[in-house]
């Protein structure tokens, strides 16, 4: 399935096709740019912006993608094999020069927020330098990012760990955690996940019977 470009499409050059998309909107203002599609992936209501010259989106195989993915010039947004994004709204930001956001194979994605940089500069009075530099974002395999989460640049999610609900993630995250907060911080350790709801074991004897 052929993906028209909007802009400057020979600025981007596109390898691969989706094996589904709808309600897809592909826009590039520069040059250099590359989209690079997997076997199997579907772009249901998303948005893809290129707003600067040598960015690269590269999606695995067999990925579901939903949401905005913003890459200005020089950045990257890798996404691995079957990972899947369940929520319209998500916004995935490459807002600086030279960063990337990436994220595993088989992660389950809700409306998160992602970007590498707060789009403004704070600055330090005495030395008159700017102190808030851009980062890179990953995240690892196999992670669950449920409703209304917020990374932050510089950070890093371990493999296997859910990110609870409206969490904020401003550090790094160890593996196989259970992480909620704001600050986001592993309030279990040593789980796992699975997408099929386990039924509830039966109940036991009561004591004494």
């Amino acid at each position: 399935m052929k993906i028209a470009v909007s802009g400057n499409a020979e600025g981007l050059s596109i390898v691969g096709e989706p094996a589904l998309h709808k309600r897809l909107s592909v826009s590039c203002k520069g040059t250099g740019n590359r989209l690079v599609i997997e076997d199997g992936v579907r772009l249901i209501n998303t948005s893809i912006t290129f707003f600067g010259d040598s960015g690269t989106l590269h999606i695995g195989r067999g990925s579901k993608i939903q949401g905005t993915f913003i890459l200005v010039s020089d950045t990257e947004i890798r996404i691995g094999e079957k990972t899947k994004m369940n929520a319209m709204d998500a916004r995935i930001h490459c807002g600086e020069p030279g960063t990337s956001i990436t994220f595993g194979q088989r992660c389950l994605l809700s409306n998160v927020r992602v970007r590498t940089s707060d789009q403004h500069s704070i600055i330090d009075l005495a030395t008159g330098e700017r102190i808030n530099w851009a980062a890179d974002v990953v995240v690892e395999d196999r992670v669950w990012i449920a409703e209304d989460v917020y990374i932050y640049k510089g950070v890093r999610i371990g493999t296997g760990s859910i990110v609870g609900a409206r969490s904020t993630v401003t550090k790094d995250l160890p593996p196989h955690a259970l992480c909620l907060g704001t600050p986001a911080k592993a309030v279990r350790h040593n789980i796992g996940w699975s997408e099929k709801l386990l039924p509830r074991p039966p109940a036991g004897p009561s004591p004494g019977e």
